[in-house]
């Protein structure tokens, strides 16, 4: 069975802790009235898929009421659309808007492709 599940960040505390773990990190940050989206379970499923049945990112969700203290959310206010973010190394890299499954692909791809260019370049420069 793939592993598709989310994280729910329960506070400010949570997300910022949640910034600095190694992974590629997808949040999907909703308002409170709204909850998260239950449009995408189909998504993370075959994304986890697509990896060997291990999503390789972090997958979470946060609701921005309760998180809006974290630093990273600072220039942020609540919307009714869900916002996916994505962060590495602790700074926001990409943002999605909305429940756009395309969209969120094409950022996680993106980035999960830096990721693997980077780790090559330092392979490759540590043999030299």
């Amino acid at each position: 069975m793939a592993q598709s599940e989310r994280t729910d960040l329960a506070d400010a505390a949570a997300f910022t802790d949640a910034l600095k773990r190694d992974k590629l990190q997808v949040i999907e940050l909703y308002s409170d009235w709204a909850g998260p989206t239950q449009a995408l379970p189909n998504f993370w499923h075959q994304l986890a898929k697509e990896h060997d049945s291990v999503l390789p990112v972090d997958a979470c969700t946060a609701c921005f009421e309760r998180c809006k203290e974290a630093p990273a959310l600072a220039s942020l206010q609540a919307t009714s659309q869900p916002r996916f973010l994505l962060f590495k190394g602790g700074k926001q890299v990409a943002f999605v808007k909305g429940v756009d499954p395309p969209g969120l692909s094409a950022a996680i791809s993106k980035q999960l492709a830096a990721q693997s260019g980077s780790a090559a370049a330092r392979t490759t420069s540590d043999l030299e």
